[in-house]
């Protein structure tokens, strides 16, 4: 129920033009009266709906997709999708997802939990 809540609050912050840039669980706001999920902390957001150069990036590493682990400053809203996915492997997994030490170490764990499978003859 968490992640449809993040995709759909995702969904409607796109058709908003709204890019959040920051999605990880400990912005994520859930009332546990009612199970309702809401996305919080919108300090490193931006009405930015293309692709388009940016000062720096704001995502946080575990949460942030490989262009900017590559050092891309041209980023639109497809950050925040994701994001948005690794925080749902991390609600399936119970872990963070990519638990890198630094950008390198990042890029490298990436790589090894989504790519070396794909690897011919390996099992």
């Amino acid at each position: 129920m968490f992640a449809w809540q993040l995709f759909r609050g995702q969904y409607h912050l796109l058709r908003a033009g709204i890019c959040h840039r920051d999605i990880k669980p400990q912005n994520l706001l859930v009332d546990e009266n009612t199970g309702l999920l809401k996305i919080g902390d919108f300090g490193s957001s931006a009405f930015e709906p293309r692709k388009s150069p940016q000062p720096s990036y704001h995502v946080t590493r575990y949460y942030r997709p490989p262009e900017l682990l590559l050092g891309s400053k041209v980023y639109g809203c497809e950050v925040d999708i994701w994001s948005s996915g690794c925080v749902f492997g991390e609600m399936l997994r119970g872990s963070v997802l990519f638990p890198g030490k630094s950008t390198m170490n990042q890029i490298e764990v990436s790589y090894l939990n989504l790519y070396l499978d794909l690897l011919p003859g390996k099992k």
